[in-house]
């Protein structure tokens, strides 16, 4: 399985790139939200590929490896098949469907993704938990898209304690238990291990 390739772009295209491999030329599947990079430009694609039923490969790039772990997230979805996924990406930014399925945006989902509201609802209850235990919601800024996170914040600074010591407990809670706890149980648990009983 290709990591990445690295190589010339000869050729763009509205959903794909041309890319110049040493003596080869690969036509990747790219979503419209990659970067305006010019024909001649090298490029490093980090790569997913897929045998197609006439035995032809199809091939995917991202240009962020949170990118492609998103993709492969959305790909242990029941029912969502590498297609399916990229259509989704290529409909919604990788980092705008972490943060509504994150916050449980239900409607701006729907919208986007044009999604029916039962499996807008499947997704989120079945991505968010993926999403916070491959890190994804723990960059900068992203961790604050969960209220029960914010929240918690906010009661546990009322309490005296450091913004430091405070985000890294609970950034380590939300991986723990999958960013499934109410305010009141995040507040809870972080104070056992604030008391050093966790």
């Amino acid at each position: 399985m290709f990591e990445y390739i690295r190589g010339k772009l000869v050729e763009r295209n509205p959903l794909s790139w041309i890319v110049e491999v040493g003596c080869f030329a690969l036509e990747i599947n790219i979503t419209p939200f990659s970067a305006s990079l010019q024909t001649g430009a090298e490029v490093l694609l980090y790569i997913r590929s897929f045998m197609k039923e006439n035995g032809v490969f199809i091939f995917y790039g991202f240009l962020d490896r949170k990118e492609r772990l998103c993709f492969d997230l959305l790909c242990t979805l029941r029912g969502i098949n590498h297609r399916k996924a990229f259509k989704l990406l290529s409909r919604v930014c990788w980092k705008d469907l972490v943060r509504l399925v994150l916050e449980e945006n239900r409607s701006e989902l729907e919208a986007r993704t044009n999604l029916a509201s039962t499996t807008v609802s499947r997704l989120i209850l079945e991505l968010k938990p993926r999403f916070v235990e491959a890190g994804l919601c723990l960059g900068e800024g992203s961790s604050s898209m969960l209220p029960s996170y914010l929240e918690a914040r906010e009661a546990l600074a009322a309490l005296g304690y450091s913004s430091g010591e405070v985000k890294e407990v609970l950034d380590q809670l939300l991986v723990k238990t999958g960013g499934g706890l109410t305010t009141e149980e995040l507040v809870k648990e972080a104070l056992r291990f604030l008391g050093g009983q966790g």
